[in-house]
């Protein structure tokens, strides 16, 4: 089923967007701290969001899975059983089917979503497809026995319960009273894309609505604006600034009438002198005649002057008002542009956590400065990059908490995900406190791939050898793994980071970990230049 509408249909593109992101990063909190209860309600008043503004547009399978989802967490927060990595992975499943359901609705496209399989995974019943649910193969590290604790969330067990819930709910949707609207629930309140969404089908039906005083109070505190409109108005601006050459270029040619005037006036004036010589020799009356002509030529020759020199004053406010008034559009559209670098971190959290269960190591991702801003363009091409580098740090970084308990390090891993700000431009840090980068090995490797010869490797730094592993096609790996070994990702990362324009640089201390550190611009939109042009006289 598709959304008909095209407004409503953008409204619940950007609304279930924000809320499943939302979901999936309240569970990631819940995961770490299961006693966190501000967790536990922003989840639920996600969640009961999105139930709503699906039930009203009549996606009633998105509807079923979030009220499910409700339900799991409802029963945690109710005592009736506790958070698990296990209840974890299952709660992740139904975000994931959630996702896709909602892009089907949204762009019309067929996906393979069986939503009464995922509903009864959600309900505690076994998978039946255990390689969509651990790619490592190991099912009961992923979904083994819930404990007796775990399966009283589902009140009676008794699967039709769910069903007439679901059908009380539906049949609900537009009753006279508004409170039903959004089942009375005080501690779960409609955020502003659901509400545009409940006026546009309530405006469709023949009711009546009572008016109340946050309906009296409602305003729009936001507006969403698509990034290709943001584009048409940044070339436009860029528009501003060519006019704004053609003006200053007509200044200069103004000047030039300017000495020309001057060069006119000065001429008149000598011809002043020579006027009195030849006054002798004229009649009175031919003599007044010229005179008459000569004063007329010169007070037009001043009054044109004049006006010269005002044209060239108001021209010159005027392109100075014009390059202030563009420079502050052209400014305010690349903040517009500019989006914080949380957009991009925000993703990796959920993917750090599977690739750990599936590696069977324990690693805590901590995201800072994730308030620091980029050029949206910028994010959207260094994500891909983040992505490598954060797999290298899992493959090939962290060890196995086996290992570290040997060495004396803690069994959880950190990875650390910084950005921040440094005048013009940004950096971003991926670091990891892992085994570090194995010189010998790089080396070793550098030879066998005929990247360097050994004299070649015998003269670089430190540092030089570490810049190797960007190399096309460089991997210590001896065999190939689902995250790496196929030496693609640490070239790709570089490429990337070369296309923006910036400068990527890596330095380890063995055993103690590893750190990436990227440096881009915040914007690509304009690059600021001056052009000079010399004359060399033949």
């Amino acid at each position: 089923m598709i959304i008909e509408d095209d407004e409503l249909r953008e409204l619940y593109k950007a609304s279930s967007s924000e809320h499943l992101q939302k979901l999936e990063a309240e569970l990631m909190l819940l995961e770490k701290n299961p006693q966190d209860t501000n967790a536990i309600d922003e989840f639920l008043r996600e969640a009961h969001t999105l139930k709503g503004d699906s039930r009203m547009l009549g996606l009633s399978d998105i509807e079923m899975l979030v009220h499910q989802l409700e339900d799991c967490v409802e029963g945690i927060k109710a005592g009736k059983g506790e958070i698990t990595p296990q209840l974890c992975d299952r709660l992740y499943r139904g975000i994931d089917a959630v996702n896709q359901l909602s892009h089907q609705a949204i762009t019309g496209e067929k996906v393979e979503v069986n939503t009464f399989e995922i509903l009864a995974l959600l309900m505690g019943a076994e998978s039946e497809s255990p390689s969509e649910l651990n790619t490592s193969g190991d099912e009961d590290d992923l979904f083994g026995d819930e404990p007796s604790s775990e399966s009283s969330l589902f009140d009676d067990n008794d699967e039709d319960d769910l069903f007439d819930r679901h059908n009380h709910h539906e049949s609900s949707l537009f009753n006279d009273d508004e409170d039903d609207l959004f089942e009375n629930d005080t501690n779960l309140i409609p955020d502003t894309a659901s509400i545009s969404i409940s006026r546009e089908l309530k405006t469709s039906q023949p009711q009546t609505v009572k008016t109340t005083a946050s309906v009296k109070d409602y305003q729009i505190d936001t507006i969403r604006v698509e990034p290709k409109k943001l584009d048409k108005l940044m070339t436009q601006a860029s528009e501003l600034a060519v006019t704004k050459l053609r003006i200053s270029q007509q200044v200069s040619e103004i000047e030039q009438i300017i000495v020309l005037w001057e060069e006119w006036d000065q001429d008149i004036s000598r011809n002043s002198s020579f006027l009195k010589e030849i006054a002798n020799n004229l009649p009175p009356e031919k003599f007044h005649l010229l005179q008459y002509f000569f004063y007329n030529d010169r007070q037009r020759l001043e009054s044109l002057g004049h006006l010269i020199s005002n044209f060239k004053t108001r021209a010159n406010e005027d392109l100075t008002s014009l390059g202030i008034i563009s420079d502050r559009l052209e400014s305010g559209i690349q903040d517009l542009r500019q989006l914080p670098l949380s957009t991009v971190f925000n993703l990796f959290p959920r993917m750090v956590r599977d690739l750990a269960r599936q590696q069977g190591k324990e690693i805590n991702l901590i995201i800072e400065g994730g308030d620091t801003k980029a050029d949206k363009r910028i994010l959207e091409e260094i994500k891909d990059p983040l992505l490598h580098l954060l797999r290298n740090a899992i493959d090939h970084g962290v060890e196995t908490p086996t290992e570290r308990a040997s060495l004396g390090k803690p069994t959880t891993a950190t990875i650390l995900l910084r950005g921040y700000q440094s005048g013009n431009s940004i950096g971003i840090e991926i670091s990891d406190d892992g085994r570090g980068l194995n010189l010998d090995s790089i080396k070793s490797t550098a030879l066998r791939r005929k990247v360097r010869t050994e004299a070649e490797l015998a003269a670089m730094s430190e540092e030089e050898i570490h810049s190797l592993i960007f190399a096309p096609g460089f991997s210590t790996r001896t065999e190939v793994t689902e995250l790496s070994g196929r030496g693609v990702g640490l070239d790709v990362v570089r490429a990337n980071v070369e296309r923006l324009k910036g400068l990527i640089q890596v330095t380890s201390t063995p055993g103690n970990g590893c750190k990436f550190q990227v440096r881009l611009n915040t914007s690509l939109a304009v690059t600021k230049v001056l052009i000079v042009a010399v004359h060399f006289p033949n």
